[in-house]
């Protein structure tokens, strides 16, 4: 007798295509969660002064204070100026709305290179920015809501005078490297505002890289003596 051998059941070719399809599915939704991972914070972290892209780290951003300075006729920056370093402190106390201490020559470089008589109020921001990319980025621009136009600015001292220009090609951000904008160095101007910046109150700065990114962080408005 022939040996009757059970008939296995073929597998449907509506269940191939559905197992494909739901394969299909869920490889579609891992590379959505990577994509978003990447790139979900190209808006910024905008808490105690930092935000962040995929390869942008900016952190610890703060704008110094500026009260009694906006109602008062105070100083403009005048681009390019030189001034001697003693001077330039003297002008950082005016525009401060204050008296500074000797501890303040450091951030007089930001201050300086100024002119009395103007209705425009300056102030300057600081921040690090750290490029974790293979690739060398460039700042090219900075908004603030609350002023008239912000500048990349770069002190230096020659000698006994400190020398402020504006970083008129952007600001370049190497490879795995970190830029610190310091008082006394390279520093936003913050020009033209009518209203104090008080200390504890936030400041909201958009920051435009050539890359493309666009990175939005609240700065903390400080006295600048902390």
């Amino acid at each position: 007798m022939t040996e009757m051998k059970p008939v296995q059941p073929r597998r449907g070719i509506r269940g191939g295509w559905m197992s494909w399809a739901i394969g299909l599915v869920l490889l579609v939704g891992v590379l959505a969660v990577v994509y978003i991972w990447q790139n979900g914070s190209d808006d910024g972290d905008e808490d105690n002064g930092s935000a962040a892209s995929s390869d942008i780290v900016i952190e610890n951003a703060w704008v110094r204070a500026t009260t009694g300075l906006a109602a008062a006729p105070v100083v403009t920056e005048a681009a390019g100026m030189d001034m001697p370093a003693a001077g330039a402190t003297e002008a950082a106390g005016d525009m401060a709305g204050m008296d500074m201490p000797a501890e303040a020559t450091e951030a007089a470089g930001d201050m300086g290179g100024m002119e009395m008589g103007s209705s425009d109020a300056v102030t300057a921001a600081y921040m690090t920015i750290t490029n974790n990319a293979d690739e060398e980025d460039v700042l090219t621009a900075v908004t603030c809501a609350d002023t008239r136009e912000v500048q990349i600015h770069e002190t230096t001292m020659n000698g006994d005078v400190m020398q402020m220009r504006p970083l008129t090609e952007g600001l370049t951000i190497p490879a795995d490297s970190t830029v610190t904008l310091e008082p006394g160095g390279i520093h936003l101007m913050l020009l033209g505002f009518d209203a104090d910046f008080e200390p504890g109150q936030t400041v909201q700065l958009v920051l435009t890289f050539a890359s493309g990114k666009e990175l939005t962080v609240d700065a903390e408005v400080r006295t600048g003596m902390e």
